[in-house]
């Protein structure tokens, strides 16, 4: 008997105030909220004791637990202000070219279809299919999800029968997952598969951090910034000792943000990729005139290269930036001869900077 294919279809059309209301949604629903809250607390209240003693009465305890409180609050609130403000600056660059997508679930999976391209999402690479306030949020795993709000559907009914049908076709996928998921590679001539670890991420991250102007824009910065306010606090340095103070406080801040920089590449490169890998984290990337196209065992997807924000050849591996949070590595080393990662290296560079030139 032929198995019935299902599929329903919707255009998707994200606002600004989406982002900002699943955003605080999710932040609020959110344990590690609540730890990071109560790690401040905790290291606002040692400080605190640790500079005026442990509270001998229970008015300074109560004291300690207030200021400890407000200040675990505020830089928890501080941070939630700072997030929310990027996403709204980088609204257009990660979800301008997702206006009037189109979004169809089918006994398959999930395709988006856009003016960036075509993308398909098989329910395997789907860990759950939430309902949080009025937006079904598919979890893709780790800190990767995708959200379709309720305003673009043009009832409640039809909004609820497409999100009690992803969760049926995601349910029955589960029940028959295949056994052998993999990714084959073809023997096109632009084409690689790669599956990169924690190891070879990290060193991948940090060449690129590195090379980066960020990285010395703002280490210029907050040699400014501490500079400027040490001569607020103390005044201007009279001798040749005050001008070293300043000097070498300048240095440890800066020290101290490279340091707490490489610590978030840490934490970003364990949590994205994994120790060792198999043949369910091949990544296999294919060049050609239309765009980039990039398939794993969960998901396939294809990105124009106007599209594609940025690629950069670092040599050793090939950076390719999709948008401000989505990015990937092509290394040297998974290709058979330096000669054809050279070859793959040019004709990616070349069809991304011609696209961008007729776009222009």
């Amino acid at each position: 008997m032929q198995k019935r294919i299902f599929r329903l279809e919707i255009a998707v059309h994200i606002k600004r105030t989406d982002v900002f209301k699943l955003h605080l949604i999710q932040t609020l629903c959110a344990k590690s909220t609540y730890v990071i809250v109560f790690c401040i607390f905790l290291i606002v209240f040692g400080l605190i004791s640790f500079k005026h003693g442990l509270p001998i009465s229970m008015p300074n305890f109560v004291s300690y637990i207030q200021s400890s409180t407000s200040i675990a609050v505020g830089g928890i609130f501080s941070l939630y202000i700072l997030s929310i403000f990027t996403l709204m600056v980088l609204f257009k660059k990660n979800y301008g070219g997702l206006k009037g997508y189109e979004c169809q679930i089918s006994t398959e999976g999930i395709c988006f279809n856009g003016t960036s391209g075509e993308t398909h999402i098989k329910w395997g690479g789907i860990q759950k299919v939430h309902l949080i306030n009025s937006y079904i949020l598919y979890d893709l795993g780790g800190s990767k999800s995708f959200f379709i709000p309720k305003h673009c559907f043009k009832s409640s009914e039809e909004f609820e029968n497409f999100i009690n049908h992803s969760k049926s076709l995601l349910n029955e996928a589960k029940k028959y997952k295949p056994k052998n998921d993999t990714v084959n590679k073809t023997n096109h001539e632009m084409s690689i598969s790669v599956a990169i670890n924690r190891t070879k991420a990290f060193s991948c991250n940090c060449a690129l951090f590195l090379k980066t102007k960020p990285l010395y824009i703002g280490l210029f910065v907050v040699t400014i910034a501490v500079g400027l306010l040490l001569l607020f606090k103390i005044g201007l340095p009279e001798t040749a000792d005050h001008w070293f103070l300043l000097f070498k406080i300048s240095i440890i801040a800066c020290v101290g943000t490279i340091v707490c920089s490489f610590i978030f590449l840490i934490i970003g490169t364990f949590s994205r990729y994994p120790r060792k890998t198999n043949n369910t984290h091949q990544v296999f990337y294919e060049a050609n005139t239309e765009g980039l196209l990039i398939k794993t065992s969960i998901c396939e997807s294809t990105i124009k290269w106007n599209k594609i924000n940025n690629i950069k050849d670092m040599k050793s591996f090939i950076y390719l930036q999709y948008n401000l949070v989505q990015s990937s590595y092509i290394p040297k080393i998974y290709f058979d001869s330096p000669d054809k990662y050279q070859n793959f290296a040019s004709y990616v560079m070349r069809q991304w900077k011609d696209a961008k030139d007729a776009k222009t």
